[in-house]
């Protein structure tokens, strides 16, 4: 076996040698002795390298077709080396953390009984002065309530394992299909580009949809960030006081490429003086991000989103509302249930995917800044989000 990793290095690195001094066949014999070597001892890091020199090798060499299907085989390499590299970091950051805490508590428990221990001997020795055994009795007692509230925290801490471990496999769920599938689909879309089967008018299409379906991804990835972020390094909170306008003003701008290429309008009725709400910046853009996703994802062709604000005695309310299909009473429950787990995402009015994350999110920041939202289906026109910020 080290034969063979001896070999596979050695001929990927004369592979690469006689790429540069334009020796192609000689360049393509050395990295097809450099895969074949990476296969008989499975090295998946030996296999991604040897793919992507012959990938390479054959595109110098203008034959396509070989360099797609070994360029195929490099990502998919590449694919198994993150997954296995991931699933190792969150493994070794759990088994880390777990048994830090473990060790913490179980000190802590072994201290208590060594306390009890001792309260008991003294006991037994001046059983018969009143006064010092109601003394030690009291805190005798004192101690099997800390022992307790110890034996409650580490219940707590294992369901918060446990609670952690299913957040790791819902990650990796979504990493490894609603994540790989539009990627693949845009793959798949730029290999009949590739081979010519689109009309030109064809092909302006195809290329508004793949806009749009990288957009959808872009942000999927970008909640699947936020959210891995707070599953492993919690939620901090930075109240500032910001115009709640403005903030709208530079978010709509992300928007009006993907609302232009779907045929929808974005209305913003822009109040006249500034509306001044205290939140944190971060969190609002977050949730703002994602209800305008939605609203955009919702809304059909040629139909409009509109943005408008209402100032009451106490509090501040942002409206956005898609015209389209009302949303279901069904998914209405699910996102306001107390079961995160339960939310999902239906396909927006162009085939648009989601995951759900951004609705947990939502939810999350919505609660963590002392915010309220609702949403209501109005019938034969569409969905308004109402968000609603208090004044102080």
């Amino acid at each position: 076996e080290n034969d063979n990793w001896e070999l596979t290095f050695a001929y990927g690195g004369l592979a690469e040698v006689y790429i540069k001094l334009n020796e192609l066949d000689k360049a393509l014999l050395a990295a097809k002795k450099s895969y074949q070597a990476a296969i008989e001892i499975d090295a998946l890091w030996d296999l991604e390298r040897s793919t992507a020199l012959l990938a390479k090798i054959q595109v110098l060499k203008e034959d396509y077709k070989t360099a797609y299907r070994f360029s195929k085989d490099n990502r998919k390499y590449k694919d198994s080396l993150f997954n296995k590299e991931q699933a190792q970091i969150i493994a070794v950051m759990q088994l880390d953390k777990k048994e830090a805490e473990n060790e913490i508590l179980t000190t802590k428990n072994q201290q208590s009984e060594d306390k009890i221990f001792f309260n008991q001997l003294v006991i037994a020795l001046i059983a018969l002065i009143l006064a010092i055994t109601l003394f030690f009795a009291f805190k005798y007692k004192k101690i099997i309530k800390e022992k307790e509230e110890l034996n409650t925290a580490l219940a707590y801490k294992n369901r918060q394992l446990v609670k952690l471990d299913k957040g790791k496999n819902k990650l990796f769920s979504i990493i490894s299909h609603d994540l790989r599938s539009p990627i693949a689909a845009v793959s798949q879309v730029m290999d009949l580009l590739l081979q010519n089967a689109f009309t030109e008018e064809e092909k302006i299409e195809v290329y508004s949809s793949m806009r749009l379906q990288l957009d959808d991804t872009s942000r999927m990835l970008n909640n699947l960030l936020i959210w891995a972020s707070t599953q492993l390094n919690g939620t901090k909170i930075n109240f500032t006081k910001i115009n709640i306008v403005s903030e709208m003003i530079e978010i709509l701008n992300v928007y009006k490429i993907s609302s232009q290429s779907k045929g929808v309008t974005i209305i913003h009725d822009i109040y006249k003086e500034a509306i001044m709400i205290t939140v944190d910046t971060v969190q609002l853009h977050v949730i703002l991000h994602n209800l305008l996703s939605n609203a955009l994802k919702y809304t059909p062709k040629e139909k409009s989103i509109k943005i408008s604000y209402q100032i009451k005695p106490e509090h501040i309310e942002i409206h956005i509302f898609n015209e389209g299909t009302p949303i279901f009473k069904d998914q209405l429950d699910k996102i306001f249930s107390e079961n995160n787990s339960s939310i999902t995402s239906l396909k927006g009015t162009d085939g648009e995917f989601g995951t759900g994350l951004g609705l947990f999110l939502i939810k999350k920041y919505v609660e963590l800044n002392k915010a309220e939202f609702a949403i209501q289906p109005i019938e034969n026109k569409g969905t308004l989000v109402i968000l609603c910020f208090d004044k102080n």
